[in-house]
């Protein structure tokens, strides 16, 4: 896309883009919460659904809200994973800003107005704001409508319009432990993101919204925050992310794998000119490879395991070992703890 085109006017100040994939029995929810942010002829607002190859009915109920209210536009194309369908999504959005939903969580009432506002600073070009969880049995339970008597899931986020450049969010969030990365809760200027070409992996993998997070972050933008909760967040009971079938924990162990070199290597580049960042990001890295390791041990086939091990690539050992995860007795232990697993996996 041309820089003239990045720039083009429009009368979309907001484009949020819903990837779906056999969620026809949630979708309407999911539309619903983002019809009810505005009227119909309201032009400020898109809402852009792309079909990932539905086996479901999904597409049928995407193109139903398309026939019947001028936001909603539908995509389709063949299943390629949420991160191809996002960068779909990326591609046909008109609007100032372009955020993300997934097709079976809910936008809070009044969160595009929200934005709105906080996206008035110029110097603005990222956006966070909060969420909450809801647990979904499959047994009809509505989701809420709003976030009343639920507890958000970021509890130390700065007031509500504090902006900070994102560089000093990432070392503080970092340092505490909690730096979030899911892509739902962020809107950014989609002129800032299309002029640094930046996109979602892709591959199908899992944890694509710590690319695009880390991505985003490493360039440093101006941030505003938010307070007020965005997104209810549907946690399903019987997720395939949150299964102990070997072949998803495979594929999480490689998620991860993916996760900590691209972060290692974010860090080699940053470290010249801003070497405190990228210590942040090799203890993030530490961080993610306890996720690993805890798949390494309990969620992976034996044959997986050993070739997990044997590509465990030595190029972000030197970083982790001497740096990212010797900071306490706790992290000594753990850096031996893990080297020695490795050893015995590859030589088993």
């Amino acid at each position: 896309m041309s820089s003239s085109e990045t720039q083009k006017p429009t009368s979309t100040l907001i484009s949020v883009i819903i990837p779906a994939y056999n969620v026809a029995e949630k979708l309407p929810e999911t539309l619903d919460s983002l019809a009810s942010q505005s009227a119909k002829d309201d032009p400020r607002f898109e809402f852009i659904i792309v079909d990932d190859g539905s086996r479901d009915n999904t597409l049928e109920v995407a193109k139903s809200y398309a026939a019947s209210d001028p936001r909603f536009r539908v995509i389709h194309q063949e299943n390629r994973g949420c991160g191809p369908a996002r960068n779909n999504g990326i591609e046909a959005a008109r609007g100032t800003w372009i955020g993300f939903l997934d097709g079976d969580d809910i936008l809070m009432p009044g969160t595009l107005e929200k934005v709105l506002k906080l996206g008035e600073n110029p110097k603005v070009d990222w956006i966070f704001g909060n969420y909450v969880e809801f647990t979904d049995h499959r047994d009809g339970a509505p989701a809420p409508k709003t976030p009343d008597g639920m507890t958000p899931r970021i509890p130390e986020l700065p007031e509500t319009g504090t902006t900070m450049p994102a560089f000093e969010w990432m070392k503080d969030s970092i340092r505490r432990h909690h730096w979030v990365h899911y892509c739902w809760i962020q809107f950014a200027r989609r002129s800032w993101v299309n002029e640094r070409k930046l996109r979602f992996p892709p591959r199908n993998i899992f944890h694509q919204d710590v690319f695009w997070t880390a991505d985003l972050a490493v360039e440093n933008p101006l941030m505003v925050f938010s307070r007020d909760i965005f997104v209810a967040y549907r946690v399903w009971s019987a997720s395939v992310s949150n299964s102990k079938k070997p072949r998803v924990g495979k594929r999480h162990g490689y998620s991860y794998m993916h996760i900590i070199r691209s972060l290692v290597r974010m860090a080699a580049k940053l470290r010249p000119e801003h070497p405190d960042v990228a210590d942040a990001l090799i203890d993030h890295c530490a961080f993610e490879t306890r996720h690993f390791y805890g798949i390494l041990k309990h969620r992976v086939a034996p044959a997986d395991r050993k070739l997990m091990a044997k590509v465990w690539c030595p190029e972000y050992t030197p970083a982790l070992f001497w740096q990212g995860l010797p900071k306490t007795g706790s992290g000594i232990w753990f850096a031996i703890k893990f080297g020695l697993t490795l050893f015995k996996y590859r030589h088993c």
